[in-house]
């Protein structure tokens, strides 16, 4: 695959530095990809250094937790200016929403009996936005779990003993903060959304009317009948197309940098028109 749209590093929940995504792109063979990181910019700056020195195209990227009727939805941003002060004091406010949650999260697991701190927390994460899935590498780590995912399923999850919400950002705002910041706003892996294709493509709809421009077809657990009925809905209404990995570094140990659709390869046309549709400054970051 030349490209992988959807990559997240240590500054959000990624377990790789954005020094190590660039060698290991490079290694994969890789011409562009876009740091996507959660609520965050923080690590563009310095996977567009180590981009340039090694030849490898990088977009600004930012992925946003967002709801739309209630449903959780992830919106991707391409192309951003992540030097905005607008966008910069946004994130602040979705940031703080996400601490606030975690201060909850941990106390909620200590009334259950687990030794457990933020400070400790803090080194989980060490840099960037701290989430569940650091919670939950915490919990392994002190041997409460043997893994993120029972973590998830017994303690952080909806249906998890520690669950907290948190605030959440509407969509067609998050879809605002990144046309703010001039760039590009594409749903994030619809798949895991929970509804019928029905009532995606009413909600897709929607997001056009309030800045939508396109949908993450290409993602490595969408079915082939799935991806197939969203091609059809982006030829439909003029949305763009794109693809990524959700790379996470050995994190996810399904996600491969720049494997995005069960192995198959996915045309170059992607980022071609993606790029096509950025601002004349920000085609080429890297």
């Amino acid at each position: 695959m030349p490209f992988d749209l959807h990559i997240h590093s240590t500054y959000s929940d990624g377990t790789m530095t954005p020094a190590e995504i660039i060698l290991l792109a490079r290694k994969t063979g890789l011409q562009t990809i876009a740091l996507t990181d959660h609520d965050t910019t923080e690590g563009i700056a310095e996977i567009m250094v180590q981009g340039k020195k090694h030849n490898i195209d990088v977009l600004a990227g930012i992925e946003l937790s967002a709801s739309f009727d209630s449903h959780p939805v992830h919106i991707l941003g391409y192309g951003i200016d992540h030097t905005d002060p607008l966008l910069f004091e946004n994130l602040k406010e979705i940031q703080k929403a996400r601490n606030d949650r975690n201060d909850k999260i941990i106390a909620r697991l200590q009334a259950l009996g687990f030794d457990i701190s933020l400070a400790e927390l803090d080194m989980i994460s060490k840099s960037g936005q701290t989430g569940r899935p650091h919670i939950a590498r915490l919990l392994v780590k002190k041997g409460f779990v043997s893994s993120t995912e029972k973590a998830f399923d017994r303690y952080l999850g909806k249906k998890g003993s520690a669950y907290t919400p948190r605030k959440s950002l509407p969509a067609d705002q998050a879809i605002k903060m990144i046309n703010m910041a001039k760039g590009i706003a594409v749903l994030a892996h619809p798949v895991i959304i929970n509804m019928t294709f029905q009532s995606l493509v009413q909600m897709v709809l929607k997001l056009q009317i309030a800045g939508l421009a396109g949908i993450e077809i290409y993602y490595p657990s969408h079915p082939p009948p799935f991806r197939f009925k969203l091609v059809k809905l982006c030829a439909e209404h003029g949305l763009l197309a794109t693809g990524g990995s959700d790379f996470h570094g050995l994190l996810h140990p399904w996600s491969r940098l720049g494997c995005m659709d069960r192995g198959q390869s996915v045309s170059d046309e992607i980022v071609e028109k993606l790029k096509a549709h950025l601002p004349a400054a920000r085609k080429t970051e890297g």
